[in-house]
C-alpha cells in the first residue's frame, strides 16, 4: 500500500526529486514565459505548492528548461513563502510585496534543456506546509518594445490558477495578472545555507553643500566587512576578481572631493571569512552619483568674515574669549515669471549630453511618462512639479489628469506637424506648437535616421536648492533623412533643454539645427509658451522656419517684480532684516538667513542658509612622560624615541579626560613657540622636553601640552669572564635583584648565586636584572666544564729475556717519565729496556683549568744467561752474539790482554760476528766482554770460534 501512494503522488504532482534537486513538470510544450521579451516588458507569478515541492531547505538555484536559445536579457527574480494553494488576479506590486530579490542581472541561455541561475545568497524554504512563488520581472528597467521575436520557450505543464501573467510595451504593465493555463515547468536546488550575504539599500548621498558623498548600504546577515568598487561612468563594470576599497565594522564609506560634471558608479559586495577561507558575495550596484552645481542655482550664501569657509555651515568656537563676526547673505534676484526676458549666452552647456541616471527615449513622436521633478517650477505664473517632454524636442506642464486643463496625454503620440509662428495656441494634441512648454529645438527627430551613439535623455541633477531638469537630444536624426557618416555633428541635432529650481530659468543650448525641407516645411522652433497668446517668448529668427544654426544658447529669464525679503534669525527668534550684520559670539549660536520671495499662486519661494557657531572644547589632562630604557651599548649613548604611539596615547587621555570621541591630530616641537617641528623620531641621551600642539580635526582648535621624554639611566649588573671548569661550578654570588639565565632577556632556566652548574660542555649565561620600569640590564660570559676523565691502567712488567714496547692508550692519556705529566713524554711503541716506573697521565681540558688523573706500572727485568760462544761460518747457527732481546744499551769485547776489540752503544742487538773496530775478522780465541742489559752490568767471556 505505501509504494501505490508515492507512485501516485508522483504521478499526481509531476516532480522528480534527485538529491538535492526538485523538479516539478513534466510538460514537454512550451512557451514564452517567464524569460521572454516578446513585450517590452513581461510579468510572471507561478505558485509551487509544499506538496509538490514535498521539502523544506534553503534554495541556492533556480532553473528553466529552455526549448529555444535567445540572446540575453535582463531579468529580475524574487521568491516569496505563502500559505496558498492557488493564485487570484492582483496587480504586480502586490505580487511582490514581502518578496526576497533572489537575483537581478542578465539571463543567457546556453543550453536546451534547464539552465540553472545560481543565487548569491540562500533562500530560506523552511515553513511546513507553505507553497513557494515565483516571480519573475524580463526587461526590467528597458523601455520601448519588445524583441519581435518569440523570443525564449519555456517548457511547461497545464495547471490552473498557479500562474498568472501580464506584458505590455513601452512600460511597466500596471493592471492586474492574468490567469494562464500553463505554469512554467521548474527546477530548485536545495543545498547548505548561504552564511555570507549580499548587502541591500546602497545609497550615495552627498553631505550638505560638499562634494562629499556618503555611500552606504544595509548588512543582511553578521557581515562585517565589504568591498566598495568606484568607476566613472563608462568605465568596465567590477568582476568576480575586481579588488574595491576595504570597509570594516560600519557599512558607509565617506568619498571626498568629488569631481565635479561627471558621473560615477559604486557597487558593494560582503567579503566573509569561513572555514573554507574568505568568500565574496556577488557585487551589488551600480548605484549613480554625480555633483552637479546648475550655474542658475537659487541658492543662499552667506560669509562669515575673517574664517575660512565652511561647507557644511558650521563654525567652532575655540577659546573662551567673546569674538566678532561680520554676516554677509548674498541673494539672487528672483523676479516673477508673470513675463521672461531673453539673453543670448555662451554656447557652453553645464552637463553632459549623455550618462548619468538619465532615462532614455528610444520610440518616436511620444511623450515621456510623468516627470516627478521634485521641486516646484513656476511658469508664466503657474507653479508645476510634473512635466513631460517630447521625444521631438519640447517640455510641456500641461499633463492629461493631472493639471487643470492638461492637454497631453504620458506615454502616447507627441505632434510632430505645425506651421504656426508663436504665439499660437492649438486646441488639440494633434499638432503643435504645445501650450505650456519650452521648445529647443522642436522639429520631427527620428530614431530610425539616428547613428548609434544617439540618446534622447531627461534627468533630475544637483542637490535642493540647485536642483535642474536636464532634457538632451544628441545625435538625433531628422525625419526620414539619414545622418551621414562623415558628418555627423552636422546632420543630426544635439541640443539641451535646461529648467533651473527657484530661479525659474530656462537655457536651450543647441550645437547643431539640420534642417529637412521636404518635411514639414523644414519649421524648427526654439523658445516658450504659456497658455495665452500674450503669454510667449522667441528669440530673434528663431521661431518657426526652416532656420539652421550651430554652437548658440538662449537663456529665458523671468523679468517681473522682485519681491525679495531678508531676514535674520537667532536661534529661531527675529533678529535683522538686513544682508549685513556684526554679531559678538561668546556662547554656542545659530543664526538663520532666510530670503522669502512671493511665489507663484499662493505660495511664497522661501531659501534659507543655517550657520551655526559651535563650541566642542576639551582639556588636556597632565600627559605622562615616555621614559625609554637606556642600555651600556646604547650608540653614542642615546637610545631611538617612537613618538608616533604616543600620538593614539594622547588622543584615548584627552576623550578618556573629557569622555568625548573627538578626532584630534597631533603635532610635536621642540620649541614653546612651535616654530620648530619635532619628528617622530627622536634620538635621546638624557630628557628632552616635548611640546605637543592638539588639533581638534573638526573645529579646528588648538590646544599645547608637554611631556618629557628620557633615556633612563641604563641597569648596571655583575659581569664575570669566561669561566672553565671540571665537571661542574659552583656560581658566584650575585647583587640584589640579579639572576642567571640560560637564555637573554631573563629567558629560559634561571639560577642563583651559590647554586653548582653542572651542564658539561660550552655554555652561555646571562647575568640579568629589571626593575619596575621595565627597564633591564645583562651581561653575558661564556662557562666551560669538562667531562671527568679515568687514566688507563697498566700492571707492574717483570721480564725474562725480552723488552717492553708501550702499547695504545686511550683518547686523553699519555705516557711520562715523572709523576703529573712530568718528565718525558714517551709513545706508545716505544721500546723499554731498563728498568723503570711509567706514568699514564689523563688529561681533558684547557691548559690552565682541566679535569685530570693519573696511575703508574713498573718495568723490571730479570737476568737471561748470556751465551758463550759463536762461530760465524756462515751456517746459520751461532754466527753472531745475539743479544737482541737483553737490552743492550752498551756492549764492550776484550782480548785476553785486556785491549778493547770491539764496542757498540744503545740499540746493540747481534751485530757483532767477530770483527774488530775496524771490521777486520779477529782470530778464534776467548774474549771478555762488559754491556749493560736492562740497566744492569755484567761480564763474563765468549769463545770465538770458525
Amino acid at each position: 500500500m505505501k509504494k501505490i501512494t508515492i507512485l501516485f503522488l508522483c504521478l499526481l504532482h509531476f516532480f522528480v526529486a534527485f538529491g538535492q534537486e526538485v523538479t516539478i513538470g513534466t510538460g514537454t510544450a512550451t512557451f514564452r514565459q517567464p524569460l521572454s521579451n516578446w513585450y517590452g516588458f513581461e510579468r510572471s507569478a507561478a505558485l509551487y505548492t509544499a506538496a509538490e515541492i514535498g521539502r523544506t531547505g534553503y534554495i541556492n538555484e533556480i532553473a528553466w528548461s529552455i526549448g529555444t536559445i535567445r540572446p540575453a536579457r535582463p531579468i529580475k527574480i524574487y521568491l516569496k513563502e505563502v500559505d496558498a494553494t492557488s493564485l487570484t488576479a492582483t496587480n504586480w506590486s502586490t505580487f511582490i510585496q514581502g518578496a526576497t530579490l533572489m537575483y537581478d542581472g542578465p539571463f543567457t541561455p546556453t543550453v536546451l534543456g534547464f539552465n540553472p541561475i545560481v543565487f548569491d545568497e540562500s533562500f530560506p524554504f523552511l515553513t511546513p506546509g507553505k507553497s513557494l512563488l515565483v516571480l519573475v520581472e524580463a526587461n526590467v528597467g528597458g523601455s520601448g518594445n519588445g524583441d519581435g521575436i518569440d523570443g525564449l520557450r519555456i517548457a511547461h505543464s497545464p495547471s490552473a490558477a498557479m500562474h498568472f501573467t501580464a506584458s505590455s510595451d513601452s512600460n511597466a504593465p500596471t493592471s492586474n495578472l492574468a490567469s494562464s493555463s500553463q505554469r512554467p515547468n521548474i527546477r530548485l536546488t536545495f543545498g547548505p545555507r548561504t552564511s555570507c550575504f549580499s548587502p541591500a539599500n546602497p545609497q550615495a548621498e552627498f553631505i550638505g553643500r560638499t562634494t562629499t558623498v556618503r555611500l552606504s548600504w544595509t548588512p543582511r546577515g553578521d557581515e562585517r566587512v565589504w568591498e566598495v568598487y568606484t568607476i566613472e561612468q563608462g568605465q568596465p563594470e567590477p568582476t568576480a576578481t575586481t579588488v574595491g576599497i576595504r570597509v570594516e565594522d560600519i557599512p558607509m564609506l565617506l568619498l571626498e572631493n568629488v569631481e565635479e560634471e561627471k558621473y560615477f558608479k559604486f557597487y558593494v559586495r560582503a567579503v566573509c571569512q569561513g572555514e573554507d577561507g574568505i568568500t565574496t558575495t556577488k557585487w551589488v550596484g551600480p548605484v549613480a552619483y554625480s555633483f552637479f552645481t546648475p550655474p542658475m542655482c537659487a541658492d543662499l550664501d552667506i560669509e562669515v568674515e575673517g574664517v575660512e569657509s565652511s561647507a557644511t555651515d558650521i563654525y567652532y568656537l575655540c577659546g573662551t574669549e567673546p569674538i566678532t563676526r561680520r554676516l554677509k547673505m548674498d541673494v539672487v534676484d528672483i523676479k516673477m515669471t508673470d513675463k521672461y526676458r531673453i539673453e543670448s549666452i555662451d554656447y557652453d552647456p553645464p552637463f553632459p549630453f549623455v550618462g548619468g541616471s538619465g532615462i532614455s527615449m528610444t520610440a518616436d513622436d511620444i511623450w515621456s511618462n510623468v516627470i516627478n521633478l521634485g521641486f516646484d517650477f513656476c511658469f508664466y505664473g503657474k507653479k508645476f512639479n510634473k512635466a513631460l517632454v517630447s521625444t521631438n524636442g519640447a517640455v510641456s506642464f500641461s499633463i492629461k489628469n493631472e493639471v487643470p486643463g492638461g492637454m497631453y496625454r504620458p506615454n502616447t503620440f507627441s505632434a510632430w506637424q505645425y506651421s504656426q509662428s508663436l504665439p499660437f495656441i492649438q486646441n488639440t494634441d494633434s499638432f503643435g506648437p504645445f501650450v505650456d512648454a519650452v521648445f529647443g529645438v522642436y522639429q520631427d527627430l527620428y530614431p530610425n535616421t539616428s547613428p548609434p551613439d544617439y540618446s534622447f535623455n531627461y534627468q533630475v541633477l544637483g542637490n535642493y536648492p540647485c536642483r535642474a531638469l536636464v532634457v538632451n537630444m544628441y545625435h538625433m536624426g531628422l525625419f526620414n533623412v539619414p545622418f551621414n557618416p562623415n558628418d555627423i555633428e552636422g546632420s543630426t541635432q544635439t541640443s539641451q533643454i535646461i529648467l533651473y529650481e527657484g530661479t525659474n530659468i530656462i537655457d536651450v543650448y543647441v550645437k547643431n539645427r539640420p534642417v529637412n525641407l521636404s518635411h514639414n516645411s523644414g519649421n524648427g522652433l526654439i523658445g516658450i509658451q504659456g497658455r495665452t497668446t500674450a503669454q510667449f517668448q522667441v528669440p530673434p529668427g528663431r521661431n518657426t522656419g526652416p532656420w539652421t544654426t550651430r554652437n548658440e544658447a538662449w537663456r529665458f529669464i523671468p523679468d517681473g517684480e522682485s519681491t525679495v525679503q531678508f531676514q535674520w534669525y537667532k536661534n529661531g527668534e527675529p533678529f535683522s532684516k538686513s544682508p549685513i550684520i556684526d554679531v559678538v559670539i561668546s556662547e554656542e549660536v545659530i543664526y538663520t538667513a532666510k530670503a522669502i520671495y512671493s511665489g507663484c499662486e499662493v505660495d511664497d519661494f522661501i531659501v534659507e542658509r543655517t550657520i551655526s557657531f559651535l563650541r566642542e572644547d576639551f582639556e588636556i589632562p597632565t600627559l605622562t612622560n615616555i621614559e625609554v630604557c637606556g642600555h651600556a651599548n646604547d650608540p653614542q649613548g642615546k637610545v631611538n624615541i617612537d613618538l608616533i604611539p604616543k600620538k593614539t596615547l594622547i588622543i584615548e587621555a584627552i576623550n578618556t579626560h573629557n569622555n568625548s570621541n573627538i578626532n584630534f591630530d597631533i603635532e610635536y616641537y621642540k620649541d614653546e613657540e612651535l616654530t620648530i617641528p619635532m619628528s617622530d623620531v627622536i634620538a635621546v641621551s638624557g630628557k628632552e622636553k616635548i611640546y605637543v600642539k592638539v588639533i581638534n580635526r573638526k573645529t579646528k582648535c588648538e590646544k599645547v601640552s608637554t611631556f618629557q621624554a628620557i633615556r633612563s639611566k641604563p641597569i648596571e649588573v655583575t659581569t664575570l669572564n669566561t669561566i672553565e671548569a671540571c665537571e661542574s661550578y659552583v656560581l658566584p654570588e650575585l647583587k640584589e635583584g640579579e639572576m642567571y639565565y640560560d637564555q637573554p632577556q631573563g629567558q629560559g632556566v634561571s639560577y642563583q648565586g651559590g647554586e653548582r652548574y653542572a651542564i658539561k660542555g660550552d655554555s652561555v649565561l646571562y647575568i640579568y636584572q629589571e626593575n619596575e620600569f621595565n627597564c633591564w640590564g645583562q651581561s653575558e660570559f661564556k662557562l666551560t666544564l669538562y667531562e671527568s676523565i679515568t687514566a688507563d691502567v697498566i700492571a707492574d712488567q717483570r721480564l725474562l729475556c725480552q723488552n717492553f714496547v708501550l702499547p695504545e692508550l686511550s683518547t686523553g692519556n699519555t705516557y711520562h717519565t715523572e709523576p703529573q705529566g712530568k718528565g718525558m713524554e714517551l709513545k706508545a711503541g716505544t721500546i723499554i729496556f731498563e728498568p723503570t716506573t711509567l706514568y699514564i697521565y689523563a688529561h681533558n681540558g684547557g691548559k690552565e683549568v682541566f679535569c685530570s688523573d693519573e696511575s703508574s706500572f713498573k718495568i723490571q727485568f730479570d737476568d737471561c744467561p748470556i751465551p758463550k760462544g759463536i762461530s760465524p761460518n756462515g751456517d746459520g747457527i751461532n754466527d753472531t752474539f745475539d743479544l737482541s732481546d737483553y737490552g743492550i744499551a752498551k756492549i764492550q769485547i776484550f782480548n785476553r790482554n785486556g785491549v778493547e776489540v770491539y764496542s757498540h752503544g744503545p740499540g746493540y742487538t747481534n751485530q757483532w760476528e767477530g770483527q774488530d773496530k775496524s771490521g777486520n775478522k779477529l782470530p778464534a780465541a776467548t774474549y771478555y766482554y762488559i754491556l749493560i742489559s736492562h740497566g744492569k752490568q755484567r761480564t763474563g767471556w765468549v769463545q770465538l770460534n770458525y
